[in-house]
């Protein structure tokens, strides 16, 4: 419908009616009001929507959610360059699941920053897996990383 479009999460909240969110490719992923309208626009004409069916267009929302974790070495490796790695790959990992409905478990979050360099991780918080439901987005928004030098 436009190039604009990164995402849509469809469902059905009743029988004969269909919500779609959309997820923009722009700025933080909430679709202006424009995008919203050009959507719906497409998605009602005579010849795509069937007759019975009530369709309902909106921006996803996005749903913050932090990172706070302590990573534990032997002696060695250097910590900066190890706490800079966990960085990365726990961004990456946000990234690649900021899409409509999909979740964050914590243990992604820990097999992320389990690096081969790495003893074991203690992830602090989120306390608990970070659920969507249909529409919603995770945004990692906070990652706070210690990484701490330890005897085993």
């Amino acid at each position: 419908a436009d190039p604009r479009v990164l995402n849509v999460d469809v469902w059905s909240p009743a029988p004969g009616e269909v919500t779609v969110a959309v997820q923009s490719r722009e700025g933080d992923g909430l679709a202006p009001t424009d995008l919203v309208a050009a959507v719906r626009g497409q998605l009602t004409r005579a010849d795509i929507k069937p007759l019975t069916d009530v369709v309902s267009v909106r921006s996803v929302t996005n749903h913050s959610y932090s990172v706070s974790l302590d990573a534990y070495i032997l002696p060695g490796p250097d910590p900066l360059t190890v706490k800079t790695a966990i960085e990365a790959t726990i961004t990456k990992e946000a990234a690649a699941r900021r899409t409509p409905a999909r979740d964050m478990p914590r243990s992604a979050l820990i097999a992320a920053a389990q690096l081969p360099v790495v003893d074991k991780v203690w992830l602090v918080t989120p306390g608990g897996d970070i659920a969507r439901d249909y529409g919603e987005v995770p945004v990692l928004a906070g990652l706070d990383v210690r990484v701490q030098t330890y005897g085993g």
